[in-house]
């Protein structure tokens, strides 16, 4: 039933239509396919040194982005009470947009959650509220790379430009 596939294609990654972006109902992030699942078997006998590698990256952006005001740092890996894995590395930023194409034109890719919108702009989804702060906050967050295999030296490169960007 073609009817039943398109819904379970959108189902499977956060209700969002593949080609649009737009997200039509609530979904999963189920997009794990059988090559996925053997690496991440795999990836897992590594599990703590990923961990270990990933919240080195995120300390390392701290420490190299942490003196810039107009900029602020998701929570530090270790402030206490607070554990992350970092996923993703998610920054508010002033300015998010240029700064977003100034890395891109310095081959640094990086990411805006939902393809920029926060999820009470899905009205499909149920939503009809006006968020102003949530606006104000959402479209300054900006995700920058995060991932175990970047390199201290491309940690820094991203770290310079960003410094750059803001002339500091």
């Amino acid at each position: 039933d073609k009817n039943i596939f398109k819904k379970l294609i959108l189902m499977r990654d956060h209700g969002r239509d593949p080609e649009t972006g737009d997200v039509f109902l609530w979904g999963r992030n189920s997009r794990l396919d059988n090559l996925q699942a053997a690496l991440l078997k795999y990836q897992f006998i590594n599990y703590q040194l990923i961990i270990d590698r990933r919240r080195s990256i995120a300390e390392l952006y701290d420490k190299q982005l942490g003196g810039l005001d107009i900029l602020i740092l998701p929570p530090t890996p270790n402030d206490g009470d607070h554990f992350d894995v970092f996923q993703n590395y998610e920054i508010e930023a002033e300015n998010r947009d240029k700064l977003k194409d100034f890395l891109s034109l310095n081959n640094i890719g990086t990411t805006i959650q939902w393809g920029g919108k926060a999820v009470h702009h899905y009205e499909k989804l149920g939503f009809n509220q006006y968020l102003p702060y949530t606006d104000e906050i959402f479209n300054r967050m900006l995700m920058l790379p995060m991932n175990m295999s970047l390199t201290d030296r491309e940690v820094l490169f991203v770290c310079e430009k960003i410094k750059e960007f803001y002339n500091k």
